[in-house]
């Protein structure tokens, strides 16, 4: 394979294929979305291996047992802010998972309680 660009974006490029290729192997979904994201993260420097180790974290599992993992520092930020506060409010645009983090996070509380 061959890359050609300046510098800065030769970096991103490898950090893109860094960050891509475990996530590939652990079986998580790769769309144009994802690669844009950690393109403006990489530009931003503010991607780090350990944000990465908690992406791929799986945080439930769907009815049909397919796993469910935050998408974003931003929505690893709020899950791990759910765990660990009693009170949180998630302000921010529609339709970015709020609700529905927090409903997968309630059901694993409850699922843990009854067993």
């Amino acid at each position: 394979m061959n890359i050609k660009g300046t510098e800065a974006n030769f970096d991103i490029c490898v950090m893109l294929f860094d960050v891509l290729i475990p996530l590939i192997d652990k079986g998580v979904t790769i769309d144009k979305n994802r690669i844009l994201y950690y393109i403006g993260e990489g530009q931003n420097g503010s991607l780090k291996d350990e944000e990465n180790a908690r992406l791929e974290a799986i945080i439930g599992t769907t009815a049909k047992k397919k796993p469910i993992r935050a998408k974003s520092i931003g929505q690893n930020k709020y899950v791990d802010a759910i765990k660990h506060n009693d009170v949180v409010f998630g302000i921010g645009p529609a339709v970015t998972g709020k609700t529905f983090l927090a409903v997968v996070l309630a059901v694993n509380t409850l699922k843990k309680k009854r067993s």
